[in-house]
């Protein structure tokens, strides 16, 4: 099916925005229709039509045989449903447009999972995009996962054994579905705001094809971290002993020293998933410096705070107070945090489980650029899911 009749409109395209969580008003500026249809060229396909190169699987049995779950046959993807688990990209998606063709063989459930972290488990971090077959299209966070909205619009799903159009639109924190061109649940601020993308194995029997993405991102994001080994890290022997991968996560039992990244950065978007298993103290140091570093610790006033900024006391009273949280927005101890940090030029934004705790603080005399490290303070903490967007200078007009 091409794309062009994929996007049927149902109503004045210029009219669809997000709806609210409460109400379904129309409101911000998000367009996930005329979206589809700008973008309508350079869909990229993810399916060969032959095997499932370009895909991971993982299934909650450790002992099933992802073959048996998963398989092609006449150019469409067929899933069994059992045991519960996944097929997911190699790589994270944040802002994009994702389609494909789905038909169920029976009344059951399944779903597209999207802004997927790591650990592979049943079920990870993510939101889900619903194919349960009288709830298609319904868009709700699970597993930690968090969004605003995304309660169902219509239900132009076609019945069981027929197949189904289903588009996903994701910008900015905001998604919405498609399904068969008709608009069909939006909202807004999802946490994790990107991720890969899975098709889900729930119990029945489902086939998918003709599935493509395209990225609406200029710049990529990057692991720096992705589950599986310290590549990026400068790691010797004796830090390997203490900085080790368990379970897809950072492990670090507090008795080495900090970790840096191989590579130097200037201008980007780090996102970092951290945890202190017990009251402790870490952070994330930015261009090679211990002075730009972005803490983690337990202190009243909350992480994101900037110690090297806010205690220099030879700096201005205004920006030792930009470098302090607004708010505290840890979760308790033991709890998975994330940390968004953007750096432009001496600027620093940093949100705090999208709470935004620091908000373009000045950093006076910072590196132009540097490494990036994982703070040894003598606590353990755990990292997870650190993937970095080098952003672009723009040259000025």
């Amino acid at each position: 099916m091409s794309l062009t009749s994929l996007v049927k409109l149902v109503v004045p395209a210029g009219l669809i925005c997000v709806p609210t969580a409460a109400s379904g008003v129309e409101s911000g500026e998000f367009h996930p229709m005329e979206m589809v249809q700008q973008e309508k060229e350079g869909l990229i396909s993810l399916f060969t039509g032959k095997d499932l190169t370009g895909w991971i699987p993982f299934l909650g049995d450790p002992k099933a045989n992802p073959k048996e779950t998963w398989s092609v046959q006449d150019g469409v993807i067929v899933c069994t449903g059992q045991p519960a688990g996944y097929i997911r990209t190699v790589r994270q998606y944040e802002n994009f447009i994702f389609s494909l063709e789905y038909r169920m063989l029976k009344p059951g459930n399944s779903g597209v999972l999207v802004h997927t972290v790591l650990p592979d488990k049943v079920w990870p971090k993510m939101v889900e995009c619903q194919l349960f077959h009288t709830e298609v299209g319904r868009i709700f966070g699970a597993e930690g996962g968090e969004f605003k909205g995304g309660e169902l619009l219509k239900r132009p799903a076609k019945p069981i054994g027929d197949w189904n159009s289903y588009t996903i639109v994701s910008k900015d924190g905001n998604l919405a579905t498609i399904v068969n061109g008709e608009l069909v649940a939006a909202g807004s601020d999802a946490h994790p705001r990107r991720g890969y993308i899975c098709l889900q194995s729930e119990g029945v029997p489902i086939h998918f094809r003709n599935i493509r993405v395209k990225d609406l991102d200029s710049e990529p994001v990057v692991p720096l971290f992705d589950g599986k080994d310290l590549a990026s890290w400068k790691l010797d022997e004796e830090a390997a002993k203490h900085w080790k991968v368990e379970g897809g996560v950072i492990d670090y039992d507090g008795k080495n020293r900090d970790l840096w990244t191989k590579e130097e950065f200037a201008d980007f978007i780090l996102w970092v998933d951290w945890r202190l298993p017990k009251t402790g103290d870490s952070g994330i140091y930015l261009r090679g410096s211990s002075k730009s570093q972005v803490n983690i610790w337990c202190d009243p006033m909350g992480s994101g705070e900037v110690w090297g900024y806010r205690t220099d006391e030879a700096l201005p009273e205004q920006i030792r107070k930009a470098v302090t949280p607004i708010m505290r927005a840890d979760k308790p101890v033991g709890q998975w945090n994330t940390f968004e940090i953007t750096i432009k030029g001496d600027r620093l934004t940093v949100l705090l489980n999208g709470t935004k705790v620091i908000d373009d603080a000045a950093l006076p005399g910072v590196r132009p650029r540097g490494p990036i490290a994982l703070q040894h303070h003598g606590d353990p903490v755990q990292f997870g899911n650190i993937y970095i967007k080098e952003l672009t200078a723009v040259a000025p007009q």
